[in-house]
């Protein structure tokens, strides 16, 4: 007796090897990016069997196929599940037999073949070919064995992922989303003698070693201290700070020394002033915008 079909949806991924014999349920889902096409071939003229693909969005291929109809489906992702719907308005074409379908996959291509509704084994009375081709690979310009888009800048053989990062060369050396920002590394002395009323008395209080132009800020914190004093770094990098300040640094007192430059993470060294001494120093950061130094 013939097997009679009002409908067959059939749910098409690439989990299946070349040659099954047979599939209860045939499946494709995309094993690479690219430009997905679809193309119908048929043993005799279908003229009712309707046709119509999802991807996920559904796309008529054609209502009366005869065969050679194709389609562009556009470029799809790795992962995308293709779906066919057939419907058979005559009722006698496809069989709904699952033994009388069958994927092989080649490549980038799946062939999907039914049989009729008599299951003659040849899996040819329909076939539809899905068919990704592979793309060439990008040109790799600058040698580095990375091409784009993986390579960030391919005209610079020393920017690719996995490539030290350079802090503050304006390069996103390793290609993780932009450069790192660079550390200011100005050298803070102080000299210092204690004072006869209490405190210390400034020496030598300078900066070396800054960017040219960065900002130097000296603040005080603590009971009757002095306001903030602002300078810039010369062209070699260097501010003298002694006479900005007071002659008599009382004890008490908490001085930042604060190096700041665009775009850099700036430098603050801290001196805490006792009774009659103060402390070496130290070292914490001062992230771009920022009012507060923080812990580097």
């Amino acid at each position: 007796m013939r097997s009679w079909v009002t409908a067959a949806f059939l749910v098409l991924a690439c989990a299946f090897p070349a040659g099954a014999a047979a599939d209860p349920v045939p499946t494709i889902t995309l094993d690479r990016d690219g430009p997905v096409t679809l193309l119908v071939q048929s043993k005799s003229a279908l003229n009712v069997l309707n046709l119509a693909v999802t991807s996920p969005l559904i796309q008529p291929v054609c209502t009366d196929c005869k065969g050679g109809e194709a389609l562009s489906l556009g470029a799809m992702s790795k992962g995308t599940e293709i779906v066919l719907r057939l419907e058979d308005a005559q009722q006698t074409f496809l069989s709904t037999n699952p033994a009388h379908a069958r994927i092989d996959q080649s490549g980038g291509t799946w062939r999907i073949g039914w049989d009729d509704a008599l299951g003659d084994g040849d899996f040819e009375d329909l076939v539809v070919t899905i068919a990704v081709p592979t793309l060439a690979p990008a040109v790799d310009r600058d040698g580095d064995g990375i091409s784009p888009p993986t390579d960030c800048l391919d005209t610079n053989s020393a920017v690719h992922p996995g490539a030290p990062e350079v802090p503050g060369n304006s390069l996103d050396d390793d290609c993780t989303g932009g450069d790192a920002l660079a550390k200011i590394a100005a050298v803070v002395t102080v000299k210092w003698e204690e004072h006869r009323a209490g405190g210390v008395r400034l020496k030598r209080f300078e900066v070396k070693d800054a960017p040219a132009g960065a900002q130097i800020a000296v603040r005080c914190r603590g009971k009757r201290c002095f306001k903030e004093r602002i300078t810039r770094a010369s062209a070699g990098g260097a501010a003298k700070l002694v006479s900005r300040v007071p002659r008599r640094i009382r004890p008490g007192w908490t001085l930042d020394v604060i190096v700041t430059a665009p775009n850099m993470i700036g430098k603050v060294r801290r001196y805490d002033v006792r009774k009659r001494d103060m402390t070496d120093g130290r070292t914490f950061c001062m992230l771009p915008g920022a009012k507060n130094a923080s812990r580097c």
